[in-house]
């Protein structure tokens, strides 16, 4: 068996094996580490699909979702953990939270399933929005870095989350091709063209 997990950054603790079979030996708060990003995580799946209603959600350690079966409430309650300047922690059971609580990342997720929520729900989370792109922004380095968490430091996954959500705004076409998916088309109609071209050519010497 591996060595006890070891106390890392914000006074949770590494991955590590354990006999219990769970990958995470313990956390401070004691239930599950992150879990405000799989909450936004989830909502803004939920929307993305246009997934409205579903069965309710069994999770014991978190009442503020457990026996959940919609997005609407989901949204409601991901929007409740919105501190008042924006932001939101990265765990919602904080014993006594600090700003150095309040995370990038998990607020960058948070708009944007708010964003992609408002298509379905009738709540208007505008205001919720505008509130966590100004904190985001609040994050912002004057050589235009973000940092991870107040007096945290730059990270280049979290800068691209954090650009993504400010820039984000309700109503935006949903499913636009990324550059992956535009090449494929490219590629496939560049494949008819040379083929039609190619076949033409050899009928007509036929």
């Amino acid at each position: 068996m591996k060595s006890p997990a070891k106390k890392c950054r914000r006074g949770w603790f590494c991955v590590c094996n354990s006999n219990s079979g769970h990958g995470i030996c313990a956390t401070v708060p004691a239930n599950v580490y992150v879990d405000l990003l799989g909450l936004a995580g989830g909502v803004r799946g939920l929307a993305l699909s246009g997934t409205q209603t579903f069965d309710p959600i069994n999770s014991p350690l978190h009442a503020g979702i457990d026996g959940i079966d919609d997005l609407e409430d989901l949204t409601a309650q991901l929007a409740s953990y919105q501190n008042a300047n924006g932001s939101w922690y990265w765990n919602s059971d904080l014993p006594g939270p600090a700003a150095s609580d309040e995370d990038t990342q998990v607020s960058a997720y948070a708009v944007l399933a708010l964003v992609e929520a408002g298509r379905w729900t009738a709540a208007d989370y505008t205001g919720a929005i505008a509130d966590g792109k100004a904190w985001l922004l609040s994050m912002q380095l004057p050589d235009e870095a973000f940092l991870s968490y107040p007096g945290g430091d730059e990270n280049t996954e979290v800068e691209g989350e954090a650009l993504s959500a400010i820039a984000a705004e309700v109503g935006d076409p949903v499913g636009i091709p990324t550059v992956s998916e535009w090449g494929l088309v490219v590629m496939t109609l560049l494949g008819f063209a040379v083929s039609t071209v190619f076949f033409g050519r050899r009928r007509r010497t036929a």
